[in-house]
């Protein structure tokens, strides 16, 4: 979840995200609670930009009866000794002062949790907090007919949803590829992809990437399926990751912006990765995929090239063979490293204890059977709470088609709309 900062998308409230940076297209949280909190919660964590405190300090001075005492509210907010002096009273605000602006005022109360809410009452709730008397749903089910005579074709690049597929609605897996996921399970228990690294507690970007950079080991690729970098922008990583790495091996990163391919040289110099030098060059790269392009890109990485794949909180199975088989020749000349954050290695320890096998080695560094073991487990929990989701679905359709079916549509419109909705 997070604010879609596109100036096209005329929301201020926070709205769902398809993973790090990428917004969910035309999609709003349905209950108002959730709304309210994750929306709260965005700016807390992302400030006001300088447009919005603006807006705030304008409003204070122009509108409000008593601007003294609010301001002097939000000041005991903060500690008075990160104050700067001139900004101590009220009076010594100067909205058109710019330099006053940028370098005491906007630092001094972006993160401000009193300001925050303040523009949240004033300048986001009363336009966008709205709720409809009826809601109209649509799901998986609407898009498919039980009638058989009308088929629907479609693909699916993975079988372990097919527990929440409509009743209706039948995967059939081509024989000659029944055997792919053994195949790939038997490509990552390779002995050459044993390696497990834990991060500590609340490891930032910079903290991973040192970590990465000082490993036993060359990493020539992150895959961040589980979205461990999530307090800098691709570009950002890319060019830190860039600047720590050998300049006597490594000319270029490439990294993910939006859905386009760029590349950074020594120089700072980003272009589009298919016509730069570096796509012919790709053993003096560095490459870091983001989480939401661990899925469906391929890039031709040459042999001997090591991956770090970051391990987060509810990762599945098909999220992760999808980033682990980027690496094309795994089991053939490439191999895999394992990061995982502090709370997932809370987890793996205790599934490893749970189901502790007297043949295993006794330790407290997880193998990778165990991390394939929670990767299942967390598969199966999200299936399980997938269930409802599909109950309720199945009934909303249910109760539609009986109202198809059954109510006069064009005599009683308004029974027929109750019942739809």
């Amino acid at each position: 979840y997070g604010i879609n900062t596109d100036p096209y998308f005329n929301r201020l409230m926070s709205v769902p995200f398809r993973a790090k940076d990428v917004v969910a297209d035309r999609t709003e949280f349905g209950h108002p609670d959730v709304a309210f909190v994750l929306t709260q919660l965005s700016y807390y964590y992302s400030g006001l930009n300088d447009q919005q405190l603006i807006q705030c300090f304008n409003r204070l001075n122009n509108e409000e009866t008593d601007p003294i005492s609010i301001y002097h509210q939000w000041l005991s907010y903060d500690d008075d000794y990160d104050i700067p002096t001139s900004i101590r009273q009220w009076k010594g605000v100067n909205l058109k002062d710019y330099q006053q602006r940028i370098q005491d005022l906007f630092p001094t109360f972006r993160y401000n949790m009193l300001v925050i809410n303040y523009f949240l009452n004033y300048f986001v709730y009363p336009r966008e907090a709205k709720q409809f008397r009826h809601k109209l749903i649509s799901s998986p089910w609407d898009l498919s007919s039980p009638d058989r005579s009308k088929l629907i074709t479609g693909f699916s690049g993975t079988n372990d949803t097919q527990l929440l597929l409509p009743t209706h609605i039948r995967q059939y897996n081509l024989p000659e590829l029944q055997k792919t996921d053994a195949i790939v399970v038997n490509n990552l228990l390779q002995p050459e992809n044993e390696h497990y690294q834990s991060l500590p507690m609340n490891a930032s970007s910079n903290e991973i990437l040192h970590q990465i950079i000082n490993y036993k080991d060359t990493i020539n690729v992150i895959l961040d399926v589980g979205a461990l970098f999530i307090d800098k922008t691709n570009q950002d990583i890319a060019i830190q990751w860039l600047n720590l790495s050998d300049k006597n091996t490594v000319d270029y990163v490439v990294y993910f912006d939006s859905d386009s391919v760029f590349v950074c040289n020594r120089q700072y110099h980003h272009h589009r990765f298919e016509t730069s030098p570096a796509s012919e060059r790709l053993d003096h790269c560095i490459f870091y995929i983001d989480e939401i392009h661990t899925r469906g890109t391929d890039f031709k990485f040459p042999c001997k090239f090591k991956a770090a794949v970051t391990l987060g909180n509810g990762l599945t199975k098909d999220r992760f063979v999808q980033a682990c088989m980027r690496m094309r020749k795994l089991g053939n000349g490439h191999s895999l490293t394992f990061w995982s954050s502090y709370e997932v290695h809370q987890q793996i320890i205790t599934s490893r204890t749970y189901s502790f096998d007297q043949n295993q080695e006794e330790g407290n560094v997880p193998h990778l059977i165990d991390i394939l073991r929670w990767v299942y487990s967390n598969t199966i929990q999200s299936t399980w709470e997938g269930l409802q989701h599909w109950a309720i679905q199945s009934l909303s359709f249910q109760r539609k088609l009986n109202a198809f079916w059954i109510i006069n549509w064009k005599n009683q419109q308004q029974l027929f709309t109750d019942i739809m909705i």
